[in-house]
């Protein structure tokens, strides 16, 4: 009888190049940026997981690797202890990866958290 192997696919995206992010024309300046708290990374994080359904724990591996994360930073996330900011290149990469639109000043964040990985590879 031969074995027939399913995958299962997670709901995460790839993260994007920076031509893909449609930046702002003007820079979003320092002040004018928004912070993302914890408390607020964390509960997209759940519903994003209650989705998932059962997939829920592949599904955060999985969010960590294409978000380019650490899984221990990301399932740290999720936990009741998280508090204060979440840095906004952190947080632009994970909101992409689970497929949450990004305001334009989390967009700018990616795209130069993106230009640093790629002059370190």
């Amino acid at each position: 009888m031969p074995t027939t192997i399913r995958t299962v696919e997670t709901p995460v995206r790839p993260l994007p190049a920076a031509s893909q992010l449609q930046l702002p024309s003007k820079p979003v300046s320092d002040r004018m940026r928004t912070t993302v708290t914890a408390a607020a990374m964390r509960e997209t994080i759940a519903e994003w997981l209650e989705e998932a359904g059962p997939l829920g724990p592949k599904a955060l591996r999985d969010l960590a690797t294409a978000a380019h994360v650490p899984y221990d930073v990301v399932r740290g996330m999720t936990r009741r202890e998280a508090t204060g900011t979440v840095p906004a290149g952190l947080a632009a990469r994970l909101l992409w990866a689970m497929g949450e639109p990004l305001r334009p000043d989390l967009r700018q964040a990616l795209a130069e958290d993106l230009a640093v990985e790629a002059s370190a590879a």
